[in-house]
């Protein structure tokens, strides 16, 4: 009674588009590397545990010995907010209002905890 003429339930006219399918895959690198950083706010020495509820605005950057890597805004519980460094070899969060950046965690750290940081690396790289 409310539909678009001639489409069924659950049928839109974007359904068959090429950006609905790629959506998944953003999805998966967005939370492989949510997961991630949640993980580092919990096991990055130099603070209270950070738990980071959204990640925004990714910017490359230079990291130590000029790797490249993506930085990203986040927010978390407790109105905490910061940046998020992802890079090959590892990854770091900076809390506002701390004196530098955490401990870089190593990729194979993270990936040994966080199945899907790898596979969201991966999908950075492309």
């Amino acid at each position: 009674m409310f539909g678009r003429k001639g489409l069924k339930p659950g049928e839109g006219s974007t359904a068959h588009t090429p950006q609905s399918r790629a959506q998944p895959e953003n999805n998966n690198i967005r939370a492989g590397l949510s997961a991630a950083a949640n993980y580092l706010g919990c096991v990055s020495p130099g603070g209270a545990p950070v738990f980071i509820d959204d990640l925004s605005e990714p910017t490359r950057c230079k990291g130590p010995g000029g790797a490249m890597g993506l930085c990203f805004l986040f927010t978390g519980g407790n109105a905490v907010a910061g940046k998020a460094y992802f890079f090959p070899s590892f990854a770091s969060i900076w809390v506002d209002g701390e004196a530098g950046p955490r401990a870089q965690i190593p990729t194979e750290m993270i990936a040994a905890r966080v199945p899907a940081y790898l596979a969201a690396l991966q999908g950075l790289a492309r």
